[in-house]
């Protein structure tokens, strides 16, 4: 059971970053390309590109993690932070994110790219079609067995049949929104069991909660 979970495992982590990488080639070069980019923008001080392209590379990077499918919990957090960045540049500031973190639990490993998918819900399904400033706030805490996520925005959010749907693992033509749930709720699934889960809470006009608690990890992660 365990060899097949590992196994279950990588396949979807692989199949998640493949995703986050998609349009592009070859990643080291893509990488290297945007640090070269920052460089040339701060020369000319051309702050925005080189500030977008520092955190393009930056993103790039942590998502390739040396080929690593397993990373500290800072070094998720530092790509879901350069993430946010990026799409506060490309959105015109149109959000503020609030990070409110447990940084004694940065120590700890997970597997990678599970909070990113749910920002980008968060921002692209949540916030931007509400038509005014909104709020995201990014949370992080612990206890003796477990990390607990939470990603909370102030945006259109959902009704109960949608977020029924979704809960069930629907994936409805009208939200693309179940993609990402569905593929972070795979995945957690395949690495952590029954130990870990994704929790959903939302209401029409109030926002939405996404809640990703996983155990800490133990060594067969380490794959």
């Amino acid at each position: 059971d365990l060899i097949e979970r590992v196994y279950k495992a990588q396949i979807t982590e692989k199949e998640s970053a493949l995703k986050a990488l998609e349009a592009q080639i070859n990643p080291h070069f893509l990488y290297n390309s945007l640090s070269t980019l920052s460089w040339m923008a701060r020369k000319i001080h051309a702050d925005n590109i080189d500030n977008l392209s520092f955190l393009l590379s930056k993103f790039y990077r942590l998502v390739l993690s040396k080929g690593n499918s397993i990373i500290p919990v800072q070094d998720e957090i530092e790509l879901l932070k350069a993430y946010v960045g990026i799409e506060q540049i490309r959105f015109d500031d149109l959000f503020h994110v609030v990070y409110d973190l447990d940084e004694t639990a940065y120590g700890h490993r997970m597997a990678k790219i599970l909070l990113q998918p749910i920002a980008e819900n968060a921002i692209n399904h949540g916030i931007a079609p509400k038509g005014s400033v909104g709020t995201m706030i990014v949370r992080l805490r612990q206890d003796e067995t477990s990390l607990r996520f939470t990603i909370i925005d102030d945006g259109v959010g959902m009704d109960a049949s949608t977020l029924e749907s979704i809960n069930r693992g629907d994936v409805l033509k009208c939200r693309e929104s179940g993609y990402a749930i569905r593929n972070v709720r795979e995945r957690i699934q395949a690495i952590y069991g029954d130990k870990g889960r994704v929790v959903l809470f939302s209401r029409p006009g109030i926002g939405c909660a996404v809640e990703i608690t996983i155990p800490k990890s133990p060594e067969f992660l380490n794959f």
